[in-house]
């Protein structure tokens, strides 16, 4: 800064709280014909950002330019289960599923100079259900060589969004859902 009056200070804060915890059953017959894992998975997590600007370039007496807090809070429970099915002593087939149901809260404070025409308490609710199935091939050739080949579907759980300026003249919608991407591989793990 060239001179005391450019001096912007901003105090921004973030705390994060979580729980997260799952519970797995598998199967104990490794020689099996279909070998298992399944079990259900818990998480709540909350975070709050805070941001605080002052300015003496717009105001000697430094006037509040910007405060504003948001508080995120996801919770999300899902089961989930995998067999493999092992065709023959080297070839193994995979099937795979997770169901998960998110809820998402979301609450903005918002005052000073800058959010003009923003609403000063802003709320935001997305409750889905996401599914991702996996799907997978591999052959142990032998001790020291395994190929394999998979897709599985992958998901960004959606979130909400808050309400532009007034003066913005656009409308968005409240929430967003999540989106999903397909990963293919096809592969080699091997020794040397």
């Amino acid at each position: 800064a060239e001179s005391q009056s450019d001096v912007a200070p901003q105090l921004i804060g973030q705390t994060v709280r979580g729980f997260t915890g799952d519970l797995r059953l598998a199967s104990t017959q490794r020689d099996a014909f279909v070998t298992w894992v399944a079990g259900i998975f818990y998480e709540h997590r909350s975070q709050v950002d805070s941001l605080t600007i002052y300015s003496a370039a717009v105001n000697p007496t430094a006037p509040l330019i910007c405060c504003g807090s948001e508080l995120n809070t996801d919770d999300q429970i899902a089961a989930f289960a995998q067999g493999d099915f092992h065709v023959t002593d080297r070839l193994t087939g995979t099937l795979g599923a997770r169901v998960s149901k998110v809820d998402n809260d979301q609450r903005a404070d918002e005052a000073g100079f800058f959010p003009t025409g923003v609403p000063p308490v802003a709320y935001a609710t997305l409750k889905e259900t996401t599914y991702t199935p996996r799907v997978a091939l591999s052959y142990q050739a032998d001790h020291n060589n395994l190929f394999y080949m998979a897709a599985s579907k992958g998901c960004r759980v959606g979130g909400g969004n808050f309400p532009p300026p007034s003066y913005c003249n656009v409308a968005i919608p409240n929430t967003f859902n999540s989106d999903y991407v397909w990963s293919y591989e096809v592969g080699a793990k091997n020794k040397l």
